[in-house]
């Protein structure tokens, strides 16, 4: 089962808790890694949008196919010996894929990277929780939430600056070469406070989780549906935001990308704003959530109406990207709060991150599709609404089913 390096923690060990954070920031970087060198990888391997798509959404479909089997399956090792090996796995296979001219070697790669993020991002979350105590726990995942648009924001960045000295594959190799490094780290800082004693201790006292546990719990349900509809208008709007900039001439691609990554960053704002709102709002979770779908259904889709002037695109690129980090603090927030135990709990965490692998799998895949059949990014917009809108009617008929 994976064992937690404490059951009741009394002071919160925030070193440790930024060791996490850098650590899911190091995973989501091959995420980000993507965006800012589409074109040039779509030059050099002759691609059309809609394979691109594929390799955009290949990091996805490991925890599409097994994420909820990952969270149970690795109930049985310690966490910081998964979230290593998720860094290890994640760094090698960017460092080899540079190597290689075969696009089908470059899809395999996104597959093993997908699966290391999907190790990490089952495990760190519970390393961030077995570290703080009752009182700072909201505050250190909300910040713990804050890791895919930073992560995602900084490797833009660095992608931005970085491409014309080294190109893609150096781009890569950096970040492989980081994620390497991490593992090291993560290693060296938490396995001294392991005993093989407290390990065995562990071992017999806790008993691994059901996945139907998940099942039982209908608003851990309604959060994975809410994550998966969520993914499929944050991953591409992330993904191909600075190919519609460039492709309409608007703007260079090195200036759309740093674009890209302030927008993500602020994505961060969000998620933190989402622990104030429930300290200090009379609004609920789900009220919550609620406003936070209908913003991004209205903005989202005007991102992709090309016929707008560039100075509303941008106005709602900021506003989406940053306002839609609402979503995954309050979820991650209040699923802790219905966990009635740790191992429960990466439950949970394994389906919603399942469920949202779901919609970033798909949402590349199908806007690349319309984009390349129809000609237009405008033509984006229908799956963009879509999506808001079946949120937006879940989220309004659970509350006035509350009511």
């Amino acid at each position: 089962m994976i064992t937690l390096e404490k059951n009741s923690q009394t002071q919160t060990s925030w070193f440790k808790i930024i060791v996490c954070f850098i650590a899911g920031v190091l995973l989501v970087s091959h995420t980000g890694k993507i965006p800012g060198v589409i074109p040039a990888i779509q030059g050099e391997f002759d691609l059309s949008l809609t394979k691109v798509g594929f390799l955009v959404s290949g990091f996805s479909l490991v925890g599409l196919l097994f994420g909820l089997w990952f969270g149970h399956f690795f109930q049985r090792y310690p966490l910081w010996s998964v979230a290593a090996s998720s860094l290890l796995i994640s760094g090698l296979s960017s460092v080899l894929v540079t190597l290689t001219n075969n696009f089908t070697v470059l899809m395999l790669s996104r597959f093993v990277e997908g699966a290391g993020f999907m190790l990490g991002i089952v495990s760190l979350p519970m390393l961030i929780a077995a570290h703080s105590n009752n009182k700072d726990r909201a505050l250190a995942l909300a910040i713990w939430s804050c890791f895919v648009p930073i992560g995602i924001g900084v490797t833009l960045a660095f992608s931005a600056s970085s491409l014309n000295l080294i190109g893609w594959r150096g781009i890569w190799l950096a970040i492989g070469g980081l994620s390497v490094c991490g593992s090291a780290i993560v290693v060296f800082v938490f396995q001294k406070t392991y005993s093989a004693t407290q390990l065995n201790s562990q071992k017999e006292h806790r008993k691994t989780e059901s996945i139907f546990t998940v099942f039982k719990t209908k608003e851990v349900i309604l959060f994975g549906i809410l994550f998966l509809l969520f993914s499929i208008q944050f991953q591409p709007t992330v993904a191909y935001l600075p190919s519609l900039l460039l492709g309409n001439g608007d703007l260079a691609l090195n200036t759309a990308t740093y674009i890209t990554a302030i927008g993500v960053a602020l994505n961060a704002t969000g998620n933190l704003f989402s622990v104030w709102l429930l300290r200090n709002s009379r609004l609920g979770t789900f009220q919550l959530l609620t406003i936070s779908i209908f913003m991004n259904l209205i903005f989202c889709s005007l991102i992709f109406l090309t016929d707008l002037s560039l100075q509303i695109r941008l106005a709602s690129s900021f506003i989406f990207l940053g306002s839609s980090g609402l979503l995954p603090g309050l979820i991650w927030i209040h699923l802790n709060k219905i966990s009635r135990s740790q191992n429960i709990s990466q439950i949970f965490s394994a389906f919603i991150i399942q469920c949202s692998f779901i919609g970033q799998f798909l949402g590349p895949i199908i806007i690349g599709f319309m984009v390349d059949f129809s000609g237009k990014w405008s033509s984006s917009v229908y799956t963009t609404l879509l999506a808001g809108s079946i949120s937006a009617a879940i989220c309004s008929y659970y509350l006035l089913k509350k009511s």
